[in-house]
């Protein structure tokens, strides 16, 4: 199967527009199809039940370091433009 390119950044009336036609049925499929592809849901649904689990509870974010303190760099304020 081909490679798509990226979608382009939509905004104002392009997007407006994008979204009116997403009222059809058709278009709506398409674009669905379309996001789940690009978002990875297909491959995602194809691993395997044991690999799809739910993350524990305790799944979260660690600190690399502990907290730095930087010192004060005495600047004097900053003269007039």
């Amino acid at each position: 199967m081909f490679e798509l390119p990226p979608a382009p950044r939509m905004s104002g009336a392009v997007l407006r527009s994008v979204v009116a036609a997403a009222g059809a049925e058709p278009v709506r499929r398409t674009l669905l199809a379309l996001m789940r592809k690009e978002l990875g849901i297909e491959a995602a649904l194809a691993l395997p039940a044991a690999e799809r689990e739910p993350l524990p509870l305790d799944v979260r974010a660690i600190r690399a370091r502990d907290r730095y303190e930087r010192g004060d760099a005495s600047l004097p304020p900053p003269g007039p433009p």
